[in-house]
């Protein structure tokens, strides 16, 4: 839940009426079923958080793609502090939107 509030908070930014691709595409990956696509960018455990930029994340040196390495979010892993993090790479301005869980006797762990 809380990367589809990532996703979401850049979706608003986008505009639909161009044909430039989106600022911003949240991914997820399954590590287990796509080994080859999480070998190529290092991910051992998940979360992993990355910003690949397009065009970026890879160099053509003599005809062959070389994969650079991914640069991994170290901070807290949760909505805001993401799209914090998002923003201040990209110069985005992207806000994430109250999360509000109806807590009852039945579904509150201490």
């Amino acid at each position: 839940p809380e990367y589809e509030r990532v996703a979401h908070a850049f979706n608003a930014l986008q505009t639909h009426d161009t044909e430039e691709p989106p600022p911003l595409v949240v991914g997820r990956v399954n590590i287990d079923t796509n080994r080859e696509l999480a070998a190529t960018f290092g991910i051992h455990n998940v979360p992993y958080v990355t910003l690949l930029r397009r065009s970026r994340w890879y160099t053509i040196v003599k005809g062959e793609m070389k994969i650079r390495p991914a640069q991994r979010y170290q901070g807290y892993l949760a909505a805001a502090p993401t799209i914090e993090y998002v923003n201040g790479i990209l110069g985005l301005n992207a806000t994430s939107p109250v999360y509000i869980q109806e807590l009852d006797d039945y579904n509150f762990d201490a």
